[in-house]
């Protein structure tokens, strides 16, 4: 049985939790408020893990006083002791310097670590997932549980206008699940935890006001994140969604018309990370005499193709998640031309096995041309038998980059 001590961890968890005294007076409001018996232990959790990790960071110790302040409101709340991917199982350490302590409520399936990206209290960032752990003062280990591909969604809406050889793009993507974190790229300062919109969230949240959200914070440095924080929305933040548009399709824009954070992805009731930009695209559409090839595969972004000695594989296959990723694409035809209904036809496909599928339906009516793409693997792992069914699907994926649509005059 494993009974480490308390008191590992600079900051330990105290079987009969911490009080609110000697707090300050916006954190001993939000324990205050948590003190309402009316409201459901995981809000409990979730709020004061959202105000420790906003103040205090992704620390063991930060954690560590979310247990303790729940255990003082009368939640029970159970211990538990694991390692991260790239570190040795838990029960093969021989001291306990790279453990992570995290917790569950009692009688539930939720459990929440330390702080990773911005995200609800209880998603179980990757890293843990499918881990070996253990609970205090329990004998057997178990498995951290790990998230499907249905929950590990990105959804991509695209509409397109053309305008002679230049493409008009709206593009807006929806991520959930694990997958959240790669939004993140176009939401922070890189020497942050969080950006702007996603501190003005957590205050909403946490206030369900519009109140300062530097008021966590010390004057001092409250003045500094500020300060930096309008720099960055300024200057860094506009550079970050031109790479993400220049990194979609490996070329750069002709112009950014827009960009924007819709949704931060930091409560139950509107999880998904939601971000969308509008920009202007050179060589995705070719004159060929009086007709135009419209380039309708990249509009899915660039797609891994895997040549050579890339295609030999001797080990077993691993991935951050598993995953589904959906393309809804809405192309404006030009006024009097059409789609060729032989090319759209070309469009469709599916290729599908028990490591995950891709599937194209292609259509056009009512001057548009409608693409649904959609690709998903369906394990986090698969044994290196399966790699010439996860090869169908990975060249499946990369033929589709090269699909274009003859768009002729009517």
């Amino acid at each position: 049985m494993l009974r480490p001590s308390y008191k590992m961890t600079k900051s330990y968890v105290s079987k009969n939790g911490y009080s609110a005294a000697g707090l300050s007076a916006q954190k001993r409001s939000v324990y205050k408020s948590a003190k309402d018996e009316s409201m459901p232990a995981d809000e409990k959790a979730d709020r004061i893990y959202a105000y420790e990790y906003v103040t205090g960071g992704t620390s063991q110790e930060a954690f560590n006083r979310v247990p303790n302040f729940l255990r003082k409101l009368g939640v029970e709340v159970e211990m538990g002791i694991t390692t991260a991917v790239g570190e040795l199982p838990v029960d093969k350490l021989i001291n306990y310097n790279s453990t992570t302590w995290f917790f569950r409520l009692k009688g539930t399936n939720l459990y929440y670590f330390p702080g990773t990206f911005p995200k609800v209290a209880s998603d179980i960032p990757y890293k843990f997932q499918g881990r070996k752990a253990y609970m205090q003062d329990v004998d057997a280990p178990f498995e951290i549980p790990v998230s499907t591909a249905a929950t590990n969604k990105s959804v991509v809406t695209i509409k397109v206008n053309i305008d002679g050889t230049k493409m008009n793009i709206h593009r807006s993507i929806d991520y959930s699940g694990a997958q959240k974190e790669y939004g993140q790229m176009v939401s922070s300062p890189d020497y942050y935890l969080y950006g702007p919109d996603h501190l003005a969230a957590f205050w909403r949240y946490l206030k369900y006001d519009e109140s300062d959200p530097y008021s966590a914070f010390l004057k001092k440095d409250a003045s500094v994140m500020k300060s930096d924080f309008a720099e960055y929305k300024q200057k860094e933040q506009p550079d970050q969604f031109k790479e993400e548009i220049k990194g979609y399709h490996e070329a750069e824009p002709v112009k950014v018309n827009g960009y924007g954070l819709d949704c931060v992805g930091i409560r139950k009731d509107s999880a998904d990370f939601v971000y969308h930009v509008d920009y202007e695209m050179e060589g995705l559409v070719k004159r060929a005499g009086s007709s135009m090839m419209l380039a309708v595969g990249k509009l899915i972004g660039e797609q891994m193709k895997l040549e050579g000695n890339d295609r030999i594989r001797k080990d077993r296959i691993w991935r951050r998640m598993a995953f589904a990723d959906e393309w809804n694409i809405e192309v404006a035809l030009p006024k009097g031309y059409q789609a060729s209904a032989e090319s759209l036809k070309k469009l469709n496909t599916t290729v599908s096995n028990d490591c995950g599928e891709f599937a194209v339906k292609a259509s056009a009516g009512a001057g548009k041309i409608i693409v649904h793409v959609s690709k998903s693997f369906l394990h986090r792992e698969e044994p290196v038998a399966n790699w010439d069914k996860v090869l169908k699907l990975v060249d499946a994926c990369s033929a589709f980059n090269e699909k274009q649509v003859v768009i002729t005059k009517k």
